[in-house]
């Protein structure tokens, strides 16, 4: 209980990216626009960056912070390519995106530079 507890955020985050990451391709608006700025590119970078936060904001206080940030990023990467592999194996109209993948990677190393860059701040706090 202490777990679900402490990580709630990141749970809630985490069910929220798997059923959206389930929804059926038919549920998405297909504009030209949205394909032109590879919209779907920008959303799983944002994903995966609040993922991480979401995950790693527990850890700031302790010791071995950096080593509880590389298993949460290496658990995010592979979250990653199993939900590519699930799109194209059991979600209709979605499929495998390499390109997915990659975002999905530099979303989750936007969220530790973040917290990199923030954690001095939340040091300070009471």
């Amino acid at each position: 209980l202490l777990f679900i507890s402490k990580y709630r955020i990141g749970i809630i985050a985490w069910t929220i990216s798997l059923l959206l990451f389930s929804l059926p391709g038919s549920a998405f608006p297909s504009s030209g626009w949205m394909q032109w700025i590879h919209f779907d590119k920008i959303i799983h970078i944002g994903l995966f960056a609040g993922l991480f936060i979401a995950w790693a904001y527990p850890c700031i206080d302790k010791k071995k912070s950096n080593y509880r940030f590389l298993l949460i990023w290496t658990l995010l990467v592979v979250y990653g390519i199993l939900v590519e592999f699930m799109q194209d194996n059991w979600i209709v109209n979605r499929s495998f995106e390499l390109m997915d993948w990659v975002a999905d990677i530099i979303g989750t190393s936007l969220g530790w530079i973040f917290m990199h860059i923030k954690k001095p701040l939340w040091k300070q706090r009471p």
